[in-house]
């Protein structure tokens, strides 16, 4: 996907200072479940409480995928099992160099 107008960038600190610094007004996040939704709406109210001019807007995950987590994916390739197809290639690499298969 070539998307011309899209950033990945690490940061430390308040979400809203890097918002700012890169002058940016909306923030998209993801949410795959209703637990991620009370997580997300408490961190969006304190941004919007810190930063008036900053919007957040969600969007739901693709059912087939709404069970995935980092934890979940880690703990998977830890013991072993297969997590292609759940996260990109260099992902899953990395995981298998992390979590070599001894057994």
């Amino acid at each position: 996907m070539d998307l011309k107008n899209l950033t990945i960038a690490e940061y430390t600190g308040l979400t809203v200072a890097f918002a700012r610094e890169r002058r940016a007004s909306v923030l998209v996040k993801g949410l795959r479940a209703v637990v991620d939704f009370e997580y997300e709406l408490k961190q969006a109210s304190m941004n919007q409480r810190l930063a008036p001019e900053l919007d957040t807007i969600f969007f739901m995950t693709a059912p087939a995928y709404y069970f995935l987590s980092s934890t979940l994916i880690r703990e998977v390739a830890r013991l072993c099992g297969s997590v292609s197809g759940l996260v990109p290639e260099k992902v899953e690499q990395g995981l298998r160099e992390k979590f070599p298969r001894t057994r």
